[in-house]
């Protein structure tokens, strides 16, 4: 069964098979309910009047259909939101899940209306008025990678073929000579000292290995969501939430997710606000509303941290920055040293 606009009749015979409609309604209209990257998302509304969000993986990449994709990342996805349904607070803030059809990859998620995603923190403007927001997504990693990982858990949230593909994006694309995105003439020159650095480029590798969990790391092993970015954030409009996390604060897209190092997703977060302009003495405060698990270490969320700085400021995988080119070229170039500084 496939996910498309016109499928309505085909989407409602699976929806009324799984229990997820009811045998007396049906899928009416099928529209995009925003811009998406990984897979095929859209707004079922249904005879009743009720509104239902279905996502499905496709073998390849929705935004980049040339990159192929495993479509087993939607198992991991439903796995992960079945994990977090045991706590109430991170419950609270993830989309409740009505099924998932393992064969057809197809989740069928709640509709969460149309909260906007937090990629306007690139618009370089920092407010107070975000901070509560911002430290109750600290407040809420800290509770994911506080969760115990039973081995069974690790086991089958290992992801391995969405590391593999977001490793090469992350560790690997960036660091080599290929042409594989034409950065503008102002971050020319930086990316070919980037791609000339190899004391650098193997510094990536090491990390890499660190991702796909193929060398040992100092510190700490958690539940991931795997791509903690604004992309991933739904806020109110205002984004002036109270200390107790308000309902207007979500946390979704989860398929890059496995059991790993926290400092990963902690160095994605950090690399994003600082993306968003936010200053380090400011940055260090908010970011202070995470409680790191036991042994996590702080040298290796700041390399991780570096090292999302630069795939994503001259890698495939491009954001709505508004900072100048000279701007972004000082953020790589501090992403650098990041990355190289001993532990």
């Amino acid at each position: 069964m496939q996910l498309t606009p016109d499928n309505t009749e085909g989407l409602s015979q699976l929806a009324r098979k799984h229990g997820w409609l009811a045998d007396e309604d049906a899928i009416v209209d099928l529209r995009v309910p925003g811009a998406g990257n990984m897979n095929r998302v859209l707004r079922g509304i249904t005879r009743q009047g009720h509104t239902l969000i279905f996502k499905q993986a496709l073998p390849y990449v929705a935004k980049f259909p040339d990159i192929p994709a495993p479509v087993q990342r939607l198992d991991s996805e439903a796995l992960f939101y079945a994990v977090v349904r045991a706590d109430a607070g991170l419950a609270s803030h993830t989309p409740r899940i009505i099924g998932y059809d393992p064969e057809h990859h197809l989740l069928c998620q709640q509709d969460l209306g149309d909260a906007p995603d937090l990629t306007s923190v690139y618009s370089l403007k920092p407010a107070p008025s975000r901070h509560p927001l911002i430290e109750g997504l600290c407040r809420w990693l800290s509770t994911l990678h506080h969760l115990p990982v039973e081995d069974r858990l690790a086991r089958r949230l290992t992801n391995k073929a969405m590391r593999r593909l977001n490793h090469e994006h992350i560790f690997v694309l960036p660091f080599v000579g290929e042409d594989i995105f034409n950065p503008a003439a102002e971050l020319a020159e930086i990316t070919r000292r980037i791609r000339a650095d190899r004391s650098l480029g193997l510094k990536a590798a090491e990390l890499g290995e660190i991702y796909l969990g193929k060398k040992p790391h100092p510190g700490a092993e958690s539940l991931l969501h795997g791509d903690f970015y604004p992309g991933s954030w739904l806020a109110a409009v205002s984004g002036d939430l109270s200390d107790d996390l308000s309902d207007d604060l979500w946390i979704i897209d989860p398929e890059f997710c496995f059991v790993g190092p926290a400092e990963f997703d902690v160095g994605v977060m950090r690399a994003h606000l600082i993306m968003g302009g936010y200053p380090p003495p400011e940055l260090d405060t908010l970011l202070s509303h995470y409680d790191p698990p036991g042994g996590f270490c702080p040298e290796l969320a700041r390399q991780f941290c570096g090292i999302e700085i630069i795939r994503r400021i001259i890698g495939v995988a491009q954001l709505p920055l508004q900072a100048s080119l000279a701007q972004q070229a000082t953020w790589v170039n501090d992403a650098v040293q990041q990355i190289m500084a001993p532990a």
